[in-house]
Order: C-alpha cells, then sequence, then structure tokens
C-alpha cells in the first residue's frame, strides 16, 4: 500500500503497522513472560541496523515497554537477555548517528527529546530506570549477563564485568560460595582489568569446582 512507498517502504510501512500492535500486546500482557520475551525480541530484531525503525520505537514509548517487561520478569533470563538486546539495538545505532551527525556539524550534544540527539536517546532509556534494571537484574543472570553489559556500555554507563576463575574458589566465609569469603561475585562488583568481555572457559575449573564441592561435602559444610 501507500505506507510502503518510501524509501526503504516496506520494512518501514511494516514497522509503521506492526509496530503499534506490539507495543500494545506488551502493555495489555505484562504478565505473560512470552509476550515480554517475543515483544522484546521482536523490538530487537527490528531496530537492528535500522535507524528509522529504532526512532519509530523511541517514539512509540518502547523503552518503556521494553523497561517494564524486564521489571516485570526478573527471574526470566529469557526476557531479560531479549530485552537488554532491544536496549541496546535502539539506543546504539542512533546515539552514535547522533554523536557522529554532531561531530561533523560540530554541534554540541542536545538534551532535547524532539531533537533525538545522542543525550536525548540515551535520557529515554536512563530516565525510566535503565541502568538499574541493566544492572541489578538482566546482569544478575549468566543468561543475560552479556547482553546486560554491553547495553549499559552503549548507553555510556561506566561499568565492570566480573568473571570468577578457579583462583576465586575460597574456602573461606560461611556461605561457601564462588568468590571472596564465600560469596558470589556478581556483575560490576570489583573491576578487574584483566578481563576480556566474553566468557571462556579455563582449563581444568569445572575439575577444580567438583573437587572443591566434594571438599565441602566431605567436611559436612
Amino acid at each position: 500500500g501507500s505506507e510502503q512507498s518510501g524509501e526503504h517502504g516496506s520494512s518501514d510501512g511494516r514497522i509503521r503497522s506492526v509496530l503499534p500492535s506490539l507495543l500494545s500486546a506488551m502493555s495489555s500482557h505484562p504478565s505473560s513472560a512470552a509476550v515480554q520475551e517475543h515483544g522484546c525480541g521482536a523490538l530487537a530484531a527490528m531496530a537492528l541496523r535500522r535507524p528509522r525503525n529504532a526512532r519509530a520505537i523511541l517514539a512509540g514509548d518502547g523503552p518503556r515497554r521494553i523497561l517494564d517487561g524486564m521489571r516485570g520478569h526478573p527471574s526470566s533470563p529469557a526476557v531479560q537477555r531479549q530485552g537488554a538486546l532491544a536496549v541496546r539495538n535502539v539506543a546504539s545505532r542512533l546515539m552514535r548517528d547522533a554523536a557522529a551527525a554532531g561531530e561533523e556539524n560540530n554541534l554540541p550534544a542536545t538534551e532535547d527529546p524532539e531533537d533525538g540527539g545522542a543525550a536525548a536517546v540515551r535520557d529515554a532509556f536512563l530516565c525510566l530506570g535503565a541502568e538499574d534494571v541493566l544492572r541489578n537484574v538482566a546482569g544478575r543472570h549468566q543468561g543475560s549477563v552479556d547482553e546486560a553489559y554491553a547495553a549499559l556500555r552503549d548507553l555510556g554507563v561506566k561499568v565492570s564485568l566480573v568473571k570468577f576463575t578457579a583462583d576465586d574458589l575460597t574456602s573461606s566465609g560461611s556461605g561457601g560460595g564462588v568468590g571472596t569469603g564465600g560469596r558470589t561475585m556478581m556483575f560490576g562488583e570489583r573491576h578487574n582489568g584483566s578481563f576480556r568481555p566474553v566468557y571462556d572457559e579455563s582449563p581444568g575449573l569445572g575439575g577444580r569446582v567438583s573437587e572443591a564441592c566434594s571438599s565441602r561435602i566431605a567436611a559436612g559444610r
């Protein structure tokens, strides 16, 4: 139809027709983890490398729908992962494009939300509490920690990612967990300058974890 006649018309037409229904479904079914997971996943896919789609999501109150879905399902790694991907895909390209345009034209970063500058895009998420959701909800699941880290980084939030290794296994503390004093180390708690933001398995880690657990069981701890 006429909606599909502009530049990148078919994509633009589809998002104009589908996006309101998608956001409405996420708003109408807040208790459904499946709706929130697939809604966030669809938004992430729409925004990926498509600034026009990302702007439409931003203008349609998409950030609120994404973050509300993540808050509503804090124990679902799938919702957290898709939500963090959606945040990143919507924000990162728009912020990069706005920053590049500002540098090219020697313009200062704008705070006007109608202008669509990098600061306005960032604030559209941060003013809704994106940092807290990404850091303290999505960042606490192994299945979504990488995506949460990337989203925070692209929003310009200072963040570090902590990876534990076999050397972090300790018998101290009453908790008996992994980390200093028997406490499990979590996302963003301690900076490790040598850490690479990817997960790779340390040689022999699985055996050392099993050995540590067996020792605790044998000791009655």
